[in-house]
C-alpha cells in the first residue's frame, strides 16, 4: 500500500519534533454558523489569522500540503466521516514575523496551525504515496500551435524573503491564480504562473478534483484566462465544460492517467473543545 513516503509532507511533519513547534499567542474554535458554504482563509495585518467555514479536511490540506489555493482534496484520505462535513470558524493572532518563503507561502504561519489543529483537534496523520487516478497537463498533440489564451507574462512577479515586509496587493499588476463564479459560469484567470503552478490551481477546480502534474514542457511564466460551465448545471448546456475550454482556449490537455501521488492519511481526530 506505502510506496514511499514524501520529502515534502514528511518535512512539515517532521518539523513539529524539532525543537518546540511554533504556536498562535491565542486561537478561537467554533462551530461555523455559515450557510452558504463560503470558505474563507485570510491572513490579516498584525498576524491575524481568519478562518471560516472549512472543515478539518481543509485544515489539514492546507497545513500539510503547504498550500493556500490549490483544493484538490483528494490527497487527504481517512479519518472519520465528520471532518469533511462539520465546518469551524477559527480566529487565531500571531506574534512576529509570519515566515514568508520566495514563493510567498507563510511557513511559519502554517507551522502554527499545524500545531493547533494537532493540539485541539487532536490530529494524528502520516504521510504516504500512492498509485491513483490523476490528469497529466500536456500540449494538445491535435492543436499544439494554438493557445490564443494563453500568453509569455511580461509582469515582473515579487520575490517574497522574510522579514521584508509585503509590497501592498496591485488590482491589476496581481501575481497568482484566481477563479470565480458568476451567473454558473467559472472564470479562471491567471497571470505570472509556471506550468507546474498552473497544474496545481486547476487541480484545485471542483470539475477537475483529481491531481494534476505538469508535463506541457513549458517553461517561463504564463498569463491565461478561460470560462467553463459547472457539469450538471443549466449554463452546461450552452458553455464549454473545463476540458474542452483549456482545449480551446490553452490549446493544452488535461490526459487522464495513473501516478504516483503525495497524500495524506488522518489516523485519528476528535472534535475540538470550543471558546
Amino acid at each position: 500500500m506505502v510506496i514511499k513516503i514524501t520529502s515534502l509532507v514528511v518535512a512539515l511533519i517532521a518539523s513539529l519534533s524539532l525543537g518546540q513547534a511554533p504556536a498562535f499567542e491565542v486561537a478561537s474554535i467554533r462551530p461555523s454558523r455559515d450557510t452558504e458554504g463560503i470558505r474563507e482563509f485570510q491572513i490579516q495585518p498584525g498576524g491575524r489569522l481568519v478562518i471560516a467555514g472549512m472543515s478539518l479536511k481543509d485544515l489539514v490540506r492546507r497545513a500539510y500540503l503547504a498550500s493556500d489555493i490549490a483544493q484538490d482534496e483528494s490527497r487527504i484520505i481517512g479519518g472519520p466521516n465528520w471532518i469533511n462535513s462539520e465546518r469551524f470558524d477559527i480566529l487565531a493572532k500571531a506574534e512576529g514575523d509570519l515566515g514568508f518563503d520566495s514563493e510567498g507561502r507563510p511557513v511559519r504561519l502554517l507551522a502554527m496551525l499545524r500545531t493547533l489543529i494537532e493540539s485541539r483537534f487532536n490530529v494524528k496523520v502520516h504521510a504516504e504515496s500512492r498509485e491513483m487516478q490523476v490528469y497529466d497537463l500536456v500540449v494538445d498533440a491535435r492543436d499544439g500551435q494554438s493557445r490564443s489564451g494563453l500568453r509569455q507574462s511580461a509582469l515582473d512577479c515579487p520575490v517574497f524573503q522574510q522579514g521584508i515586509p509585503r509590497p501592498p496587493p496591485d488590482p491589476v499588476r496581481w501575481c497568482g491564480f484566481r477563479a470565480g463564479l458568476t451567473d454558473n459560469v467559472v472564470r479562471v484567470a491567471a497571470q505570472g504562473v509556471t506550468m507546474a503552478e498552473a497544474a496545481s490551481n486547476l487541480a484545485g477546480l471542483r470539475s477537475v478534483a483529481r491531481p494534476v502534474r505538469d508535463k506541457t514542457g513549458l517553461t517561463g511564466r504564463f498569463d491565461f484566462q478561460f470560462d467553463y460551465a459547472p457539469a450538471l448545471t443549466q449554463a452546461a448546456e450552452q458553455n464549454a465544460t473545463v476540458f474542452t475550454a483549456i482545449r480551446e482556449r490553452l490549446g493544452l490537455k488535461l490526459q487522464p492517467v495513473k501516478g504516483p501521488v503525495d497524500i495524506i492519511v488522518v489516523d485519528s481526530a476528535e472534535r475540538p473543545s470550543t471558546d
